[in-house]
């Protein structure tokens, strides 16, 4: 078996840290905000803002992909929190070959040219479209996690309507 992860954490700590560079030089500039006419209420309008603006982001933003290999199946496994919710099961021709792609960071030519998120809440129970775009046609497919067909079925154009939880 062979997993691979993916983790927004260290986005997440650099677009802190430019929020509150921002943050910074606002409150720096008084003269940007001379039409306040009571001292200080700037200050407070922005700290407020800010700290909401990062609170929103670090509650939807940390978050960690696995991709896990095993057995000509790629499983990507979303852990949010303490629960992991899989989002879809992949089946693959050769598992060598997608094992050293992965590596890479890529997937290119064996069968999945890219994974993307399309036209879903990631982090509501409305669940969420897993697109993949296939190597040798080239057209996009929506991959369907169906624990009845044993992780395998791949179904077109359909909704994931709920992520099962495992």
């Amino acid at each position: 078996m062979y997993s691979e992860n993916y983790s927004s954490k260290k986005t997440s700590f650099w677009v802190i840290i430019l929020m509150l560079t921002v943050a910074f030089c606002l409150l720096s500039v008084p003269s940007w905000f001379s039409w306040v006419s009571f001292k200080g209420i700037y200050e407070i309008l922005v700290l407020i803002g800010m700290s909401v603006a990062l609170y929103s982001y670090i509650r939807r933003g940390f978050y960690k992909y696995t991709y896990i290999i095993n057995e000509d199946i790629i499983t990507v496994v979303l852990k949010l929190g303490s629960k992991d919710t899989v989002l879809c099961m992949i089946p693959i021709g050769n598992i060598h070959d997608i094992q050293s792609d992965m590596l890479s960071g890529s997937f290119k030519e064996k069968g999945i040219k890219n994974i993307m998120r399309c036209n879903g809440d990631l982090f509501g129970s409305k669940g969420m479209n897993i697109v993949y775009t296939d190597a040798e046609t080239g057209t996009l497919s929506v991959l369907i996690f169906n624990p009845s067909e044993k992780f395998t079925e791949i179904l077109q154009s359909k909704r994931i309507d709920k992520c099962t939880e495992v």
